[in-house]
C-alpha cells in the first residue's frame, strides 16, 4: 500500500509539505474505520511513516506528526478510545453530538497544528 501511494503522490508532483498535509489528513480521518487505537497504530503507522519519507519529509517530523495525530484522533467518535466509549456509554453525550463535536473538534486541533505547529517545528529545527 505504501509503495503504491507513495507513487501516486510522487506522479502528481506534490511538495514534501502538500503530501505531508494530505498524509497527515489521510491517517488521522481513516480512524473513522477503526475501533481501536493501537489496532489503528499497528496496521498503519509503519505504512503511513514510510510513506511521508518516500514523499520527502523530514524523518523527524513525520514520525512524530504521526505520534501526536495518534493522540489526537480519540476523541473522533464514540469507538475510537477506550475514554470516549465512557462519555458515550454512561449517557453524557447522545450519539449524533459525539460525531459532530468529534468532527468539529478534529477541524479545532487541524488548524491549531497546522498554524501553531508548523511555526514550532520550524522553531525547533525539525523542517
Amino acid at each position: 500500500m505504501s509503495s503504491c501511494v507513495a507513487t501516486t503522490l510522487q506522479s502528481y508532483s506534490l511538495s514534501w509539505p502538500v503530501a505531508f498535509g494530505v498524509l497527515q489528513a489521510a491517517y488521522f480521518f481513516i480512524h473513522y474505520l477503526f475501533a481501536s487505537q493501537t489496532g489503528h497504530v499497528g496496521a498503519l503507522y509503519s505504512a503511513f511513516l514510510a510513506m511521508n519519507l518516500a514523499a520527502g519529509v523530514p524523518g523527524v517530523l513525520a514520525a512524530l506528526a504521526l505520534a501526536y495525530n495518534t493522540s489526537l484522533f480519540g476523541a473522533l467518535t464514540h469507538y475510537s478510545s477506550g475514554q470516549a466509549a465512557v462519555y458515550y456509554g454512561a449517557g453524557y453525550v447522545d450519539l449524533p453530538d459525539v460525531f459532530k463535536v468529534g468532527f468539529v473538534m478534529a477541524l479545532v486541533n487541524a488548524v491549531i497544528w497546522a498554524i501553531v505547529g508548523s511555526f514550532w517545528w520550524k522553531f525547533l529545527g525539525l523542517y
